[in-house]
């Protein structure tokens, strides 16, 4: 089975990478016009799915489509041009195709995860082999057709639910070029092991993020971006909030603005106009989110907003859960929650909660909170995160900027530009 498809992506290969870079840049213009067109049936496919309430499958689909026209405009009229060395000599750097390039997607944005993965590496002149996440299967094949509708080849996107261990089997074929995978660390790290040591990744892995509330911020715009970095689909984002501290001064009135804040999520169907809050993606994972929250109450940590299972959806949704005084080396603290809890702790000194806020195996995304810009710059640069925001929550991302990894949280960057350099091979010609 593995030759089969490796045959199929070696003669896709050599079709997309024969292609001109304006050519490869129409299909994905095209593919995101095709998105644009089909994009109530990409939100309800979405809803169904994936429980991604409505307004937020809205968002994606619409970060999705402007990625991939962005992506697209980056590169559409982008010409070679001879730069003067000196007198006698011009040079210009150019990028070539790796090859084969093994995509591996995640269930919880299953659209513009996938762009990110797929979209560059067409750019840069390769072949795909597309393995979506199970849990997204119908939502992220329907978005790979596009590509397919869009007039590139079919066999230069090849789109499979493979088992994992025909997945371990393809990412250790010497014919593979380039390995992007999205997912949990642990799963990550066990594939990294098996690909060839010269092959260059990119892993976008589990996160961990903490966001440190300062005295002099604003309080209530805070707590209510924290609430939404942590609450927002169930907090099924590597990026989610997962740990606030907060300033000893202020801490009353934070946890005042915060429960109110959360209080005022709509929980519904994810169907439903202005749901904020819905089922998570299985019961299995709801148990385990609850299993974490108990561990903690049992440790001295005190609940104060939710910390249950709710029936009034479904038993696949968990209330938005907040807890305070959270012992630092609990696994709910150290850990990648991915669902709705958000751990509340306070802290004196700056020096000490950067430590503490430091002090995870993970390292994607965090937040700062303070009217001293000058001083959110200098907790910035402490912070050991790749990203990190000043007056935003963690959980934010755009199109125009690239999305590094760190630590434990993965291996390499993506974004537009980030991604198809790491995806080519540079080229330098001189002439005289």
């Amino acid at each position: 089975m593995i030759n089969n498809i490796l045959i199929d992506l070696e003669k896709g290969f050599s079709f997309i990478s024969q292609i001109s870079l304006e050519q490869r840049a129409q299909i994905i213009k095209k593919t995101a016009e095709l998105l644009e067109k089909e994009a109530e049936e990409f939100i309800f496919s979405l809803c169904q799915e994936i429980f991604k309430p409505k307004k937020q499958a809205e968002f994606e689909v619409k970060e999705t489509i402007d990625f991939l026209k962005l992506c697209s405009e980056t590169y559409l009229n982008k010409k070679d041009i001879y730069n003067s060395l000196d007198s006698n000599l011009e040079f210009k750097t150019i990028n070539e195709p790796l090859g084969i390039v093994v995509a591996i997607s995640a269930y919880n944005f299953p659209l513009i995860v996938s762009a990110n993965k797929i979209a560059p590496a067409l750019i840069a002149g390769n072949s795909v082999f597309f393995k979506p996440s199970p849990k997204a299967i119908n939502t992220s094949k329907k978005f790979a057709e596009l590509f397919l509708k869009a007039g590139l080849n079919q066999l230069c996107l090849l789109t499979l639910n493979i088992s994992n261990q025909d997945l371990q089997e393809l990412c250790s074929n010497p014919r593979i070029a380039f390995v992007n995978f999205t997912g949990s660390a642990q799963i990550g790290w066990q594939l990294k092991t098996l690909i060839r040591p010269q092959i260059p990744c990119i892993f976008e892995l589990g996160g961990n993020a903490p966001v440190i509330v300062h005295k002099d911020a604003n309080i209530k715009k805070a707590a209510e971006s924290c609430a939404l970095g942590a609450f927002s689909f169930s907090g099924q984002s590597c990026i989610s909030t997962q740990r606030v501290y907060v300033h000893k001064e202020i801490i009353n009135n934070f946890e005042f603005e915060l429960i109110k804040a959360t209080k005022k999520l709509k929980i519904a169907n994810a169907f439903e106009e202005d749901t904020d809050f819905s089922d998570m993606i299985s019961e299995e994972a709801v148990k385990k989110i609850h299993e974490k929250v108990l561990e903690a109450i049992n440790s001295g940590a005190e609940i104060i907003l939710g910390g249950k299972i709710l029936n009034k959806i479904s038993s696949k949704c968990y209330s938005p859960t907040i807890i305070k005084n959270v012992n630092e080396n609990l696994s709910i603290m150290q850990e990648e929650i991915f669902g709705p809890v958000l751990c509340l702790n306070t802290y004196e000194n700056l020096e000490e909660v950067i430590k503490k806020a430091n002090n995870s195996n993970f390292g994607l995304s965090a937040g700062i909170f303070t009217k001293d810009l000058s001083l959110g710059e200098n907790i910035a640069k402490q912070l050991d995160f790749a990203t990190v925001m000043i007056n935003n929550s963690s959980a934010f991302r755009s199109n125009k900027i690239p999305v590094p990894t760190r630590k434990f949280s993965g291996i390499g960057t993506e974004g537009i530009i980030d991604s198809v350099n790491l995806m080519s091979k540079r080229k330098v010609i001189i002439r005289n």
